[in-house]
């Protein structure tokens, strides 16, 4: 099997908001400390489950969610019936079921992002591919979709040609009214990439009925381009998310040269990337445009927002070039909270946040076997490494945001390791740090 790069994807909750998240949240423990890297000793790790075959499932891109009776809900990228990913539940036993697997048709096709739950349990989420046959861009342009709590799927809405958006790759969040909010990586305006588009952002209302939001630009209008990660939203409803490129015309390295990307895009797609917010009406305003590369640049995970109004996210970059993890204050003004090394890998997921600030997540190709690892960094902006992944059986690159319950466990998939009769790589797990 050939192994796809992906891109992952966080969103995360705020007290006192009315919205949901697809959000997912792990700690490890590993006994191993990397130079100026703090090390954990009191954390117990365990595999909750790893995916038996393809069949079964295979690559779990994003994070689980999980219900007020401790059930777990996620999506895996590749395997079921078709080979074309599934939508599962693992309930308190760690046993699992699968809810829905897609056939790669109309229903969608390997859903990459996460999902979010109404209270009456329905699950809603988005596929990349699958949907539309007319749509124009071969592999279809990808759905949003609700499978119900008897496995039955309805597809909401399915992306079509320009200037729709396609290939939705994020997960998704719901209002209290029903309406759900999204980024799709392409579509939108054929003036900045032509042929494919820089992005939108969507809301999919109660009806199925879509409404583009935004539609991004590129460097053209110092826009962004390509909304990698989901969305957040604040109390009053508006929205907040990334670019991965876009904004400023240049990024600018250390030594002071242009930053080019390895994969070059057409026009107007320079830049290093922004941080956006967009509210009701759908009017954006680009609150930060990253313009050195040592400051950050290519954000493709989602942020979280604190109750102040502070945003928190990761991006490539550094003084390492290696990834970061900053804040936006509600000034707007960046600071970079850590700058990541070789060893301790690249961010490669969102971030959440405990109670007393703290902010946990996950770098990918990191840890003493390049596997990646999970880590937590303090208010002080001490790293401490909690696990690294041997990519055996406790699993390999690990991808999707975190998740946290009451107790402060913390919930996370890995997408390769476990059994690995499945497939080359293993067809990865789902697991649990317990404090």
């Amino acid at each position: 099997m050939i192994r796809r790069q992906h891109h992952s994807l966080y969103s995360l909750s705020i007290s006192g908001v009315r919205w949901s998240f697809a959000t997912t949240v792990s700690i490890m423990v590993v006994l191993l400390s990397f130079a100026a890297v703090g090390r954990a000793d009191a954390q117990t790790f365990t595999v909750l489950y790893s995916f038996q075959s393809p069949s079964d499932g295979d690559e779990p891109l994003s994070g689980v969610i999980r219900d007020g009776e401790g059930n777990l809900y996620g999506t895996t990228y590749d395997g079921g019936a078709s080979g074309y990913g599934i939508v599962f539940k693992i309930d308190k036993h760690d046993k699992e079921t699968v809810l829905y697997s897609f056939a790669g048709g109309s229903d969608g096709a390997n859903p990459e992002g996460g999902l979010v739950r109404d209270a009456a349990g329905n699950l809603y989420g988005t596929t990349d591919g699958g949907g539309n046959p007319e749509c124009g861009f071969g592999n279809y342009c990808g759905t949003v979709y609700k499978v119900d709590k008897n496995g039955n799927e309805t597809v909401l809405y399915r992306f079509g040609s320009l200037p729709d958006g396609h290939s939705a790759d994020s997960s998704l969040i719901l209002d209290e009214d029903g309406n759900l909010y999204g980024t799709t990586e392409e579509g939108g305006d054929n003036g900045c990439n032509p042929g494919y588009g820089c992005g939108t952002v969507f809301k999919i209302d109660k009806a199925g009925r879509e409404i583009i939001l935004h539609t991004f630009t590129g460097t053209r209008e110092l826009d962004g381009a390509f909304p990698l990660a989901g969305l957040v939203a604040d109390a009053n409803g508006y929205l907040y998310g990334t670019t991965s490129l876009g904004g400023a015309p240049t990024c600018i390295s250390e030594q002071g040269r242009g930053f080019l990307r390895k994969v070059q895009k057409p026009s107007n797609t320079g830049g290093c990337g922004t941080i956006f917010r967009i509210d009701k009406q759908g009017k954006e305003t680009i609150l930060h445009r990253f313009s050195n590369y040592v400051a950050g640049a290519s954000p493709d995970e989602p942020l979280i927002l604190d109750n102040a109004g502070n945003l928190y996210g990761t991006a490539g970059g550094g003084s390492d070039y290696n990834g970061i993890v900053f804040t936006l204050d509600k000034h707007d003004r960046e600071r970079v909270l850590y700058n990541f090394s070789y060893d301790e890998g690249y961010p490669a997921a969102g971030l959440v946040r405990d109670a007393e600030g703290n902010l946990y997540g996950l770098t990918n190709e990191g840890g003493t076997s390049y596997e990646g690892t999970v880590f937590k960094l303090d208010k002080s902006g001490a790293l401490t490494i909690l696990h690294g992944f041997s990519g055996t059986s406790d699993g390999g690159f690990p991808r999707g945001t975190l998740v946290m319950d009451e107790h402060g466990n913390v919930y996370g998939t890995a997408r390769d390791g476990g059994i690995h009769n499945c497939g080359e790589y293993g067809c990865g797990v789902v697991f649990k740090i317990t404090p």
